[in-house]
C-alpha cells in the first residue's frame, strides 16, 4: 500500500527489497509496483490483472486481511511471496509462502532456549494487548509440548509505568503479604517480615518493548526476584542504542536478527543506513525483510522440498516449511553495561521432537 496505517512498513520493505534488485549482479527480472486496495474484491482484480499483465512471480500482500484471501485459494497461477503471515494457520495452497516478523516464532524460540538450558518452570509476564496475548500463547503452547510447565502468569498494565502489582501477583508475593496479615493478627502484634516469593520457578518470559522492559527489570529486583533468569523477544532491544538508556535490561537473554545483532559485519547495513539515514533507524528490521524477500526468491521452491535445508540471511537462518511458511532460527543475546552482546546460541537438538522446530 502507497498509504494508510501500513504505509510506512511498506516503504521500509519495498525500499529493502528495490536495494536487493539494484545489487544484484544478475537482475533479469521487470518489476511492477502496484498500489495493493485494502477491498477485497478490488484487490483481487489487482491481483488476476497483474498476472495477466505477464507477472510470472508476485511479491506481497503485507495485509493478513489480503492474505487470508490467497490463502483460500486451492492454488495460485503464479508462485506468491506474502510480506507477513495470514491469519488462517491452515493449510495454504499451493505456490504460495508466507514471509514476516511473526513475534510467535521468537516466543517459540525462546521456549526452546530456555529448555535447552534446563530452566523447566516458567513465569509469564505479558502486557494487556493482544500482541501480549498472542506471545503468551506461543510460548506457553511451545514450552509445555516440549516438556516444561508454566506454573503462573500475569498481565500489566501497558501504558502505565508501575507493574508491581501484576508483579507480586506473579511471585506470589500477595499471598506471602496476607499471610503475614493473618500472623499479626492472631498474636495481635506487630511482626519483623521480609516477603518471600515463590520457589517453584526458575526463569521469567516476558513480552515487552523497550521502554516497558526497562522498568520491568528493576521491579522484578525490587520484589526479590533477582535471581531468576529474565527472558524476553528482539522488542526489547532499544531503537537508541544509548548504554546509559539500557543497563536496567542488563542481563535479559533474548534473540534477534543478525541484521541488528551482528550488523558491523553486514555491508548491506552500512549502505541502508546511508541511503536511507532516519527511516533505516526506526524500521531497520523491515528493510531487512525487503532485502531477503528478494535473496529468498530463487530458493523457495527447493527450501519447501527440503525443510530440513536452510539459508542464512539478515532476518536469520531461513527454512521453509510443508506449507510455504518460512521460519526464521534466531541469534542470542544479553545486554552488558547497557550493550547488546551476541552470544552463543544453548543446543537444542537434545530437546524431545513435541513440535517442529
Amino acid at each position: 500500500p502507497f498509504s494508510g496505517r501500513l504505509e510506512k512498513v511498506a516503504d521500509a520493505i519495498q525500499n529493502g527489497f528495490l536495494y536487493a534488485y539494484y545489487q544484484d549482479p544478475e537482475q533479469v527480472a521487470e518489476l511492477e509496483i502496484i498500489n495493493a486496495s485494502t477491498d477485497p474484491a478490488e484487490f483481487n482484480l489487482q491481483y488476476e490483472q497483474a498476472i495477466q499483465n505477464g507477472a510470472d512471480f508476485v511479491v506481497g500482500p503485507i495485509s493478513k486481511d489480503l492474505i487470508d484471501l490467497l490463502q483460500q485459494r486451492e492454488e495460485l497461477p503464479v508462485p506468491t511471496l506474502t510480506l507477513n503471515y495470514g491469519n488462517d494457520e491452515a493449510d495454504a495452497g499451493l505456490n504460495l509462502y508466507q514471509f514476516g516478523l511473526r513475534p510467535e516464532d521468537e516466543a517459540e524460540q525462546i521456549a526452546d532456549y530456555a529448555l535447552a538450558q534446563d530452566k523447566n518452570h516458567a513465569l509469564v509476564l505479558v502486557p494487556d494487548t493482544e500482541w501480549g496475548y498472542r506471545l503468551q500463547r506461543a510460548f506457553s503452547k511451545r514450552f509445555e509440548s516440549l516438556g516444561g510447565q508454566v506454573v503462573g502468569s500475569s498481565v500489566y498494565p501497558a501504558k502505565k509505568n508501575d507493574y508491581s502489582a501484576a508483579i507480586k501477583n506473579l511471585l506470589n508475593l500477595t499471598t506471602s503479604n496476607h499471610r503475614k496479615s493473618i500472623l499479626q493478627q492472631v498474636i495481635k502484634e506487630q511482626v519483623q517480615f521480609d516477603a518471600r516469593r515463590r520457589q517453584d520457578v526458575d526463569m521469567i518470559f516476558i513480552a515487552a518493548n523497550s521502554r516497558q522492559a526497562r522498568l520491568i527489570k528493576p521491579q522484578l529486583k525490587f520484589h526479590h526476584a533477582q535471581d531468576l533468569q529474565v527472558y524476553a523477544t528482539s522488542h526489547i532491544s532499544s531503537s537508541t542504542g544509548n548504554p546509559d538508556d539500557d543497563r536496567d535490561l542488563n542481563e535479559i537473554l533474548f534473540v534477534d536478527i543478525p541484521w541488528m545483532l551482528n550488523n558491523s559485519n553486514i555491508p548491506d547495513h552500512a549502505q541502508i543506513s546511508r541511503l536511507w539515514p532516519d527511516a533505516s533507524q526506526r524500521f531497520s528490521r523491515l528493510f531487512a525483510l525487503g532485502i531477503d524477500a528478494y535473496r529468498m526468491i530463487p530458493s523457495l521452491r527447493r527450501l519447501m522440498i527440503n525443510p530440513e535445508e536452510s539459508l542464512m540471511h539478515h532476518t536469520g537462518q531461513l527454512s521453509v516449511d510443508k506449507t510455504g511458511r518460512i521460519k526464521r532460527s534466531l541469534l542470542m543475546a544479553t545486554y552488558e553495561n547497557g550493550k547488546a552482546k551476541l552470544l552463543k546460541p544453548p543446543d537444542t537438538q537434545r530437546l524431545p521432537s513435541g513440535l517442529p522446530p
